[in-house]
């Protein structure tokens, strides 16, 4: 059977899937099957290739029914095409290349760690202890439920029982040998990494709610919840922030994700103000912690007149611009000149396009997302998707991410972001700038599950 072939047949096989009831969810986990191994078989990456086929059939179908198709659309969708039509050879060479290994050590499924190596029957010393370091952590952390460690074939599955997998491996050696190099989770690390005040006191369990108390404290003193309030945002406020302390008791590798880019950049800020740690120790040699910490607060009703409101905008926007006069990427709420929209060029005042750009954004979402997938999925009641997007210096829409309830909705809300038109270019003091714009799509999912199911 030619690749072609095989194609046609697996593309017929999701078509009947359709015919015979099958729901949206039944058959995504159909087309995932053996999602462990690094390298899928013929058939399980020819089955993905024309599963996106099929997405991008249905929604063209069903947009020409209701009379919303467009060029532009049929131009996106043939674009995200042309990203599955390599050949099973040209994907293997691919497979092989060090991008694609951390891109799938990196994907983030809950749960779930994975370590890619070179021969599962024959470890590296190296790959040997970052293997040890995960199955401790596997064992001992309950956010993690399954380890997966594959080769460029072959795939092993380390759960403890915690769930139920073919292949499961409960012996586990305790001893685990480091160096200074080592990455060693706080959960499982020995010697927690402590502030210098903590250091006295007698366990190591005792050091580590001492270091977590104080990490929280020293936030909640210098973080300024007051720009939530500045940003227009409202209610409960969620900011994730991970970074390392390292052998030296240092603060590096700083990353947080929030609902707005500014709030991200302070808890960058704050967290970059920590002082030196006294570092982390396994079997009493300095290690590299990874830390995460969640920082929530809540967004009360106004407590200032509009006239000052706008003042200290307008004086935080004008120090904004400053920081951000020589930079190539810009947040949205700084540009001196937006993206431009056809709809939108023919207005003079700056904050009116502003305006127009966020409207015309939000209209196109509301306009092309699949909001049936919610139901579709046996979802209920209010969905948040949070996404965010660059527009680059030419106009055009690159590094879409998603955050939602289901990875399908990623998927969609990336699919709706990435057929946005081309626009004109965001400027900053008279050049054409990368612009960071953030999304929130919000939509409610009426009914019951079971009614959900049934409809």
């Amino acid at each position: 059977m030619t690749d072609q072939e095989l194609k046609e047949k697996l593309y017929d096989e999701l078509v009947e899937m359709d015919k015979n009831g099958k729901t949206f969810m039944q058959i995504g986990d159909f087309v995932m099957v053996g999602g462990d191994k690094y390298v899928s078989s013929k058939v399980q990456y020819y089955r993905f290739g024309v599963y996106m086929k099929y997405m991008s059939d249905n929604s063209v179908k069903r947009k020409s029914e209701d009379g919303t198709l467009t060029k532009d659309f049929l131009k996106m969708e043939e674009k995200l095409q042309s990203k599955t039509r390599k050949t099973y050879k040209e994907y293997l060479e691919w497979k092989k290349t060090h991008e694609a290994k951390q891109l799938w050590e990196a994907t983030d499924r809950a749960g779930e760690l994975k370590l890619f190596v070179e021969n599962i029957e024959n470890l590296t010393s190296e790959e040997k202890k970052k293997q040890d370091i995960h199955l401790m952590q596997l064992k001992t952390d309950d956010k993690y439920y399954k380890l997966i460690v594959s080769d460029f074939y072959n795939a092993k599955v380390y759960d403890f029982e915690k769930q139920n997998h073919v292949v499961k491996h409960n012996a586990l050696d305790e001893t685990i040998i480091v160096d200074s190099w080592a990455e060693i989770p706080f959960s499982i690390v020995e010697e927690t990494p402590t502030f210098t005040f903590c250091q006295t006191l007698n366990t190591n369990e005792e050091r580590r709610k001492c270091m977590s108390e104080n990490m929280s404290k020293h936030v909640a003193k210098n973080f300024n919840t007051s720009l939530a309030d500045s940003l227009g945002l409202s209610g409960r406020q969620r900011i994730n922030v991970i970074f390392k302390i390292n052998t030296k008791g240092n603060v590096i590798g700083v990353q947080s994700r929030a609902p707005h880019p500014a709030l991200e950049k302070e808890a960058i800020r704050v967290i970059k103000t920590l002082p030196q740690f006294i570092p982390g120790k396994q079997k009493g040699v300095a290690v590299t912690v990874p830390y995460s910490l969640p920082i929530v607060f809540q967004v009360k009703g106004d407590t200032k007149t509009d006239e000052v409101k706008e003042v200290l905008e307008l004086e935080r926007i004008t120090k904004l611009k400053e920081e951000l006069k020589n930079s190539d990427e810009v947040p949205f709420l700084a540009l001196d000149k937006v993206p431009l929209t056809e709809s939108c060029k023919n207005l003079a005042d700056e904050a009116a396009i502003k305006a127009c750009f966020s409207d015309f954004i939000s209209q196109y979402v509301n306009k092309n997302f699949n909001t049936d997938l919610a139901t579709q999925l046996g979802l209920i009641g209010r969905q948040r998707i949070n996404v965010i997007f660059q527009i680059d210096k030419d106009g055009f829409i690159k590094k879409v991410k998603a955050r939602a309830p289901h990875p399908d909705l990623e998927v969609e809300a990336k699919r709706v972001i990435s057929s946005l038109p081309q626009f004109k270019p965001g400027e900053m003091n008279g050049k054409a700038v990368i612009v960071n714009y953030s999304l929130p799509i919000l939509f409610q999912v009426q009914g019951s599950a079971k009614e959900n199911k049934k409809n």
